[in-house]
């Protein structure tokens, strides 16, 4: 297994290197708001966030990120591995900053999957203006990853640029 979650730490970063040209566009991210309850749906997690300022020169985006109901095959219960990843794009769609959470070993799949993340981007861009959108990398198992059974194991993931 540690040789999927290192694939997937090395090659999430070159998912996009395919695209010609980014854009608001062209990419799944939403708008940086402030203050303002914002949500992003992807294949398997939905987020639900907010953007934050503090001392009006540094900002972040902090929520939680729920599988829905439905999504995975009833027999997955646990987390082995969880990376949550928030990329920041200008206007032009080009990623100015990303950063990843990981998450403990053994978590339920029915607890969110909570972040705060601190942004660089709302001091650096002069016109406020970029773009937020979120990739996850889920490794689920049937058993928690301290049982003696083995059960089955499914992997999620996802780039949050396209």
């Amino acid at each position: 297994m540690v040789e999927v979650w290192l694939i997937f730490v090395l090659c999430l970063p070159l998912g996009g290197l395919g695209c010609q040209h980014y854009s608001p566009t062209h990419s799944s991210g939403n708008p940086w708001l402030l203050e303002q309850p914002m949500s992003q749906v992807t294949n398997t997690l939905e987020f639900q966030y907010i953007g934050y300022t503090e001392s009006g020169m540094e900002g972040g985006v902090k929520g939680e990120a729920r599988i829905p109901a439905g999504v995975l095959p009833e027999w997955a219960g646990y987390y082995e591995h969880a990376a949550v990843v928030v990329y920041v794009t200008d206007q032009r769609g080009r990623i100015v900053e990303q950063h990843r959470q990981e998450y403990p070993q053994g978590m339920k799949v029915a607890e969110p999957l909570y972040f705060d993340f601190k942004l660089d981007s709302p001091a650096r861009l002069d016109d406020r203006t970029f773009y937020i959108s979120f990739g996850y990398f889920l490794e689920l198992s049937e058993f928690p990853p301290t049982s003696e059974r083995h059960g089955r194991k499914i992997i999620r993931y996802e780039a949050g640029y396209k």
